[in-house]
């Protein structure tokens, strides 16, 4: 108890001592007002805080009332004039006099208009933010701290952008499709090997496209606001080659070291951009790597990868990476884009990676049965080898202007082998699992304007995947008085082709109107044979085959009356889904139509209110499709269903959204309803040493969601207030042991703030809490609730030393009889000297030492805590060249 009390009586003192520094630090300041010779108020002009040699050390603008304001003067000792322009008004430069209130600086100061022509003035003044339609442009010297090392850490400096512990980028909850270099794309939606990489130096502008088309002849004749990032290079890093040599090494209860280069060349007919990285600091280089193989390009989806029916490593925690995975990784990329025509681009990219990873973890865990409970003590130790190489080309072909045909080719190669020592209930056993999956994936895509408003495209898409896995156990816990191991292979295949043809059109008044025909065909087999003992023997064993063919025709009109919008759309799908297994040979056609409407109310250019309803529709999923066991984890088997109907649900929803990205305030809040009219459940059987699940199909089930924020800048505090509140509540019903039909009620609710400044001083920090509680029904309702605390600080010593300390306070329920905390200080300071091409980080991670890490998880029939080791402190010096 007293350690808990310790512990939150540090978070205070720290957060005290922030807040009386910003205070402290805001004490000296100047305010003034501008008039002219009328008396009506300047605005917009200039002001530059300078020293006696005209050096600019600061600047800012007369605001809508003619006001101006700097803050902590004293930061800036040299400070001795102020300097005021503005087109129409003299130039007037006005001495400071510290001993004086306000520096000597008269409220209001009336200024003389200037009879000077226009051309004979010329000011330059840089705008952070600069809005041109539907892109939005961020300077980077703006938001720049002056330390940022790759091009993630200044994302996260941009207002109305999300960089989630992964790197993903989202914009108001949605996904950037890419982040492309000067306009040319390298890696699609694997952008994050970008961001995580590349340096910051070169980049002068961010640009947010809102309304972002990869096709060209396209623009503004899709509906979906898609968003993407543009990163503008500087004039002095175009058409040279430049980049940047990282070198670090370190001890933990190892020596550690972390490496990285970086070489460019961004030249008008060929770009070139190669990485080379490693480290055994568990820094996340590529984020997921799955991101390559789903990058959704062109018209038609890309379905998911086939999915691993067992996974034994499953170690992923809400902490950074550098808290829990002990890794060694070696990363390369290689990516080029050649123009060789006018006519004619090619992209070529290549990627591997290759990272082993080290675990462990213990759990304790109760499963509850209507007649009995079991409780097991498992102690789990995995090491994990993983290869993945990854090769695309890209070749696009403007036939004409107004034709062009595009195709690429892109396949992977990935091997997994990972090994774990298990100790169950004093029971020593070892598992190893081998996974080999290959995947190769084809489009082609011709599109031709038939007018400046029309656009007709036809595009194939092919993809053939095959994964394998080998699992052994032993000894066989499953059986008692077992002989032999337990085993299990598992091979999985799928061959998908579609063809479709969309004509796309802008009618008078521009309303939009859309016509897609398609075939889709999958070809999916499954094998799998394990051991486990049962009467059946035709239950440990799959040879399926399953046939989906779906043809569709889809109509889309969105049509627009002054701040009013319309889209509606209407699809039909025929289905002849065919199974044939070693139990089953069934077949089903069905033809489902499904409507979907939507309305938008702009009622002004801050707020928007969107309106739609659906009734969609799912077809059958083949990692769902089989009709004998497959282990699926440690101690847990599945086995699938037969049933070969489509499901279909209703939804419903409104978003209302109060301002833009860029805007002091913004705020938005979406509200959904589900009634799924058939879905998946499960009719579970507990074992004192495993699980069996049946998957069967049920009728009737509700699903409610609400996600809203809000964010707001107080200009004159220089801080951003954030809110956020995610809650829904799904039901879903199962069986357990032949029971009866039981609906479980689950309810989440996560709520948060976090406050961030942005002060013209030495000092910034950022603070957030998130509350995360869980309600689980059944017969009565069990709730906990968890907490996130997280501090960042940084302070500038000098205009080439830089501090940061970032704190991180953990609390949980159920896992110990009282609350359980944990908290995290990591510590850096980097020395980046001005015009130099060298700079240095101390790094100091994990201050206190934390070792271990408990969350607690409850299901319908399981409550288990499970504790995880976690990496030492960490002591790390690297020093970056850059050329």
């Amino acid at each position: 108890m007293n350690s808990n009390a310790n512990m939150s009586g540090k978070s205070n003192i720290i957060i005290l001592l922030i807040l009386l520094y910003t205070y402290l630090s805001q004490a000296q300041h100047i305010t003034t007002r501008l008039l002219d010779s009328q008396g009506v108020e300047i605005i917009r002009a200039t002001v530059f805080l300078q020293d006696q040699n005209n050096k600019t050390l600061a600047y800012t603008s007369s605001n809508n009332e003619g006001l101006v304001e700097f803050k902590n003067i004293a930061n800036h000792p040299t400070a001795s004039q102020l300097t005021i322009q503005k087109i129409g008004i003299e130039k007037t430069t006005i001495a400071l006099d510290a001993t004086k209130n306000n520096y000597g600086i008269d409220t209001p100061l009336y200024l003389l208009s200037s009879a000077e022509v226009l051309n004979e003035i010329t000011i330059k003044a840089t705008s952070p933010i600069t809005v041109k339609k539907d892109t939005v442009v961020y300077n980077v010297k703006q938001f720049s701290k002056g330390d940022e090392r790759v091009i993630e850490d200044l994302l996260k400096n941009l207002p109305g952008l999300e960089i989630s512990t992964d790197g993903k980028i989202s914009v108001n909850n949605q996904e950037v499709e890419k982040v492309m270099v000067d306009g040319t794309d390298l890696f699609d939606r694997g952008y994050r090997v970008l961001t995580k990489n590349m340096p910051v130096n070169p980049v002068e502008e961010v640009e947010l496209l809102q309304n972002y088309s990869e096709n060209k002849h396209l623009t503004n004749l899709n509906p979906a606001k898609k968003i993407a990032l543009n990163l503008k290079l500087s004039e002095e890093a175009k058409r040279v080659w430049f980049g940047n040599v990282e070198v670090g090494a370190g001890i933990r209860d190892k020596e550690v070291h972390s490496a990285r280069s970086n070489i460019m060349n961004f030249g008008k007919k060929t770009k070139f951009y190669s990485i080379l990285q490693s480290n055994n600091i568990s820094y996340d280089a590529t984020g997921d790597l799955n991101s390559f193989l789903n990058s959704n390009k062109g018209e038609i989806a890309t379905p998911t990868a086939l999915s691993n029916p067992i996974n034994i490593d499953n170690i992923s925690l809400s902490l950074r990476n550098h808290r829990y995975k002990d890794n060694n990784n070696q990363f390369a990329s290689i990516n080029t884009a050649v123009t060789l025509s006018p006519k004619v681009e090619v992209k070529v990219s290549g990627l591997f990676n290759k990272e082993t990873l080290l675990g462990k973890r213990s759990m304790n865990q109760t499963l509850y049965t209507p007649d009995h409970s079991y409780h097991n003590i498992e102690m789990m130790s995995n090491r994990n080898r993983s290869n993945f190489s990854f090769l695309k080309g890209d070749m696009v072909y403007d036939i004409n202007k107004t034709s062009t045909l595009k195709y690429d080719l892109k396949g992977n190669i990935s091997n997994t082998k990972i090994n774990s020592d298990v100790r169950y209930n004093d029971i020593p056993n070892n598992q190893a699992l081998d996974n080999e999956n290959k995947r190769v994936e084809q489009n082609l895509e011709y599109t031709t304007k038939l007018s400046d408003r029309e656009a007709l495209v036809l595009s194939y898409k092919n993809i053939y995947e095959q994964n394998t896995q080998d699992y052994i156990n032993t000894p066989n816990i499953y059986i008692q008085d077992a002989t032999m191991p337990f085993s299990q292979l598992v091979q999985n295949k799928m061959n998908y082709h579609t063809v479709q043809a969309s004509y796309k059109g802008m009618m008078k008044g521009n309303h939009l109107l859309h016509i897609t025909l398609g075939n889709t065909n999958t070809n999916t087999h499954l094998y799998s044979l394990n051991n486990l003992a049962d009467d059946d023997t035709y239950t440990n064993k799959n040879n399926s085959t399953l046939k989906v063919n779906e043809l569709y025709a889809k109509a889309l009109t969105k049509m627009t009356w002054g701040t009013w919008s319309m889209g509606t759309s209407i699809s039909a799908s025929l289905f002849d889904n065919k199974l044939k297994s070693i139990t089953t040979d069934n077949s089903l056609q069905k033809l489902v139509i499904s409507p979907h409407f939507s309305i938008e109310k702009r009622i002004n250019d801050k707020n928007k209110i969107d309106i739609y309803y659906k009734y969609g529709y799912t077809n059958i999923n083949a990692a769902k499709t089989y009709d004998g066991y497959i282990q699926t984890s440690y101690r847990s088997f599945l086995r699938g269903t037969t049933n070969l109907d489509p499901f279909t649900n209703n939804a419903v929803g409104l978003t209302y959204t109060l301002g833009n990205y860029h805007d002091r305030s913004f705020s938005t809040v979406t509200i959904s309803y589900n009634k799924y009219n058939d879905f998946y459940t499960q009719n579970n059987y507990i074992y004192p040493n495993h699980t069996k699940s049946n998957i069967s199909t049920i009728k009737n089930n509700e699903s409610y969601f609400i996600l809203a924020s809000t964010e707001y800048y107080f200009q004159k505090l220089k801080h951003n207030l954030k809110l956020n509140l995610n809650a829904n509540q799904a039901d879903f019903y199962n069986t357990l042991n032949d029971s009866e039909t039981r609906r479980v009620r689950s309810t989440s609710l996560t709520y948060g703030i976090e406050l961030k400044s942005n002060l013209r001083s030495r000092f910034n920090y950022a603070v957030s809490t998130n509350w995360f509680t869980t309600y689980m029904n059944i017969i009565s309702t069990e709730r906990f609730i968890d907490t996130e605390t997280k501090l960042t600080a940084k302070y500038k010593l000098k205009d080439t030393l830089f501090l940061n300390l970032i704190s991180e306070l953990y609390s949980f329920d159920k896992v110990a009889p009282s609350r359980k905390y944990y908290t995290f200080l990591d510590f850096n300071i980097a020395y980046i000297p001005n015009k130099s091409k060298w700079n240095a980080r101390l790094e100091l991670t994990n201050l206190f030492n934390t070792k271990t890490y408990a969350n607690y998880a409850l299901t319908d029939y399981s409550s288990t805590s499970t504790t995880y080791k976690l990496l030492g402190r960490q002591l790390l010096l690297s020093v970056n060249y850059s050329f």
